[in-house]
């Protein structure tokens, strides 16, 4: 069974440095998905975007079916996002906290 990693980075503590210069360098059969690209476009990968709504939204259950078939096909994938603790026009970061614990509960996480 996959994992899921989550690196919730906040900001000026060098997320943007992992997710441009060490998580690309992650072999990509091992971990897949490895959220947010730098730069950061409106082209983000679809996956991405799933699970980016569920987490602004609390709306999981896409994200969570998407979740289950990675994680039954034995892959482990990490999301990584400073936007989780931002309050912004989305949602607070509390309900962004929120629907976090929502999307990944009873899988396997750190």
């Amino acid at each position: 069974m996959g994992r899921i990693f989550i690196h919730i980075g906040l900001a000026k503590t060098a997320t943007t440095t992992l997710q441009k210069q060490v998580f690309p360098s992650i072999d990509q059969v091992e971990v897949r998905s490895l959220g947010v690209s730098q730069p950061r476009t409106d082209r983000q990968s679809p996956e991405y975007r799933l699970r980016i709504d569920a987490i602004n939204s609390g709306r999981t259950e896409s994200a969570r079916k998407w979740i289950s078939q990675i994680m039954k096909a034995n892959c482990s994938f990490l999301i990584s996002e400073e936007g989780i603790l931002v309050s912004d026009s989305h949602a607070d970061w509390r309900s962004k906290r929120k629907n976090l614990a929502a999307l990944v509960k009873g899988v396997d996480y750190e």
